[in-house]
């Protein structure tokens, strides 16, 4: 796709003085959140979106910016079309700015111009757990009253918007690795928390996933990294702080009697109280700790933000109860991560009904013996069809062939995944809905509204 010269510089002087935008694909979470930020800029903002009838569309028109369906989309008096990595080639909006010689601008390359001009650019990388800890991390840094600009790709709490409006000396942001996109930022601190394989319809091979968080690192001025990912050892630049559970770590964790204790080498920092369960979220948290040290923010204002921290949108989000079972709803789509998520809801005992919504073809078929061993973790588990997202459907490649070889339920539509609820779920249980697509709406008709 033809778009502007990559770089935060020359973005930025493209769209200076521009009063009008047009967003492809504006009700993905983090599109969302920059229409919101270009708006309250003073510009007009118009989009569309293949869930043009979504609740995020019906909530952006009624803060008044209009989504059209994706494929009658018109341009209008735009002066500039920022789009997402996932739009395809032939949608109507990217053909009619090429016709019209409209400027064609990638939401990375739109959010590198935002933050050009901070002198602090924090940027938070990695396949999984970057959003929780971007949320983390902007909690820290409010509490430090450093009042920072922020972009995630969740909400920064269930219920609020994955942005927030602050000064202009500290920007905060998610750095997307599909298709290269954090390629375009330019930090002046990079938080990597891990990396996998994923995305394996741009991303051959794990090789590749390093050669590009490599070009990442070596873009960034600092760099904070999870000391207990292998691959990302392998790729670590010298004088890279590492964080994580292992004795080498230079923040450190370290569970005892006493809780999860923090040692900055040999150092004793304090012991955070973490509400999140799951090892992962305590990795996240030293990803903060590590990250907030390095910005100069005392440990015990690290040690409050995090103890009143209650997570962002999507991520093991406490949805009530059903039936007398806990729910909650988590973006993961990832064997890792639903292993992690699983095994945090294990912690506390009892059963763990799992519900999982796979996102994508490509990652479904790249990573199916993976899924098969993460379905059998939980005590009963339900799979719903496979939300296809930018994708068409693979031959051989279906929920109802997964379930069948991973011996667990399969629910065509989510009417019978509740009834698979209601002949399953008993009180004491923990029913885990998780997905990247639309499986949030199964909350609303289990009808979560009892309070845990």
């Amino acid at each position: 796709m033809n778009n502007t010269e990559r770089g935060g510089k020359t973005t930025r002087a493209l769209l200076a003085g521009m009063k009008s935008l047009y967003f492809v694909g504006i009700c993905g979470i983090s599109m969302s959140g920059l229409a919101r930020m270009a708006r309250e800029a003073g510009r007009r903002v118009r989009g569309c979106d293949r869930a043009n009838g979504s609740r995020e569309a019906h909530l952006l028109f009624r803060e008044g910016i209009a989504v059209e369906p994706e494929k009658s989309a018109t341009l209008g008096d735009a002066e500039a079309v920022i789009y997402t990595a996932a739009v395809s080639e032939d949608s109507p909006a990217v053909a009619e700015a090429r016709a019209r010689g409209i400027p064609l601008i990638s939401r990375a390359d739109f959010l590198a111009a935002l933050m050009e001009p901070y002198e602090s650019r924090i940027v938070v990388a990695g396949m999984h757990g970057k959003s929780t800890t971007v949320g983390m991390l902007a909690a820290i840094l409010t509490e430090a009253g450093r009042n920072p600009t922020v972009s995630c790709g969740a909400p920064l709490a269930p219920g609020e918007p994955s942005y927030r409006l602050g000064g202009n000396q500290v920007f905060l942001a998610e750095g997307c690795e599909y298709r290269d996109s954090f390629l375009s930022l330019s930090p002046t601190l990079a938080v990597v928390t891990n990396i996998d394989l994923d995305h394996p319809d741009y991303f051959p091979d794990l090789g590749a996933v390093k050669s590009s968080f490599l070009h990442f690192l070596a873009a960034s001025d600092e760099r904070v990294l999870g000391g207990d990912c292998r691959a990302l050892l392998d790729i670590a630049p010298r004088g890279a702080v590492l964080f994580g559970f292992s004795p080498y770590a230079d923040i450190r964790g370290q569970m005892t009697e006493r809780g999860f204790e923090v040692w900055e080498k040999e150092f004793f920092l304090g012991t955070l109280s973490l509400s999140l369960p799951g090892a992962y979220n305590r990795q996240n948290a030293l990803a903060a700790v590590a990250a907030s040290l390095r910005l100069g923010i005392p440990f015990s204002v690290i040690q409050k933000a995090l103890r009143d921290f209650r997570g962002v949108g999507r991520r093991m989000e406490s949805c009530g109860t059903y039936l007398g079972a806990r729910v909650y709803l988590d973006y993961a789509h990832h064997p890792t991560e639903m292993t992690a998520a699983i095994r945090g809801i294990q912690e506390d005992g009892g059963r763990v009904l799992c519900i999982f919504q796979p996102h994508t073809y490509t990652r479904t078929r790249a990573l199916w013996n993976d899924f098969i061993t993460a379905l059998k973790l939980p005590e009963r588990a339900c799979l719903l069809d496979i939300y296809p997202a930018r994708e068409p459907p693979l031959p051989g490649i279906t929920s109802r062939r997964l379930s069948e070889e991973a011996g667990i339920s399969y629910a065509p539509d989510f009417s019978a995944a509740v009834e698979w609820v209601k002949e399953n779920a008993r009180p004491g249980d923990t029913l885990l809905l998780m997905g990247a697509g639309d499986i949030d709406g199964l909350v609303r008709l289990l009808d979560c509204s009892e309070s845990e």
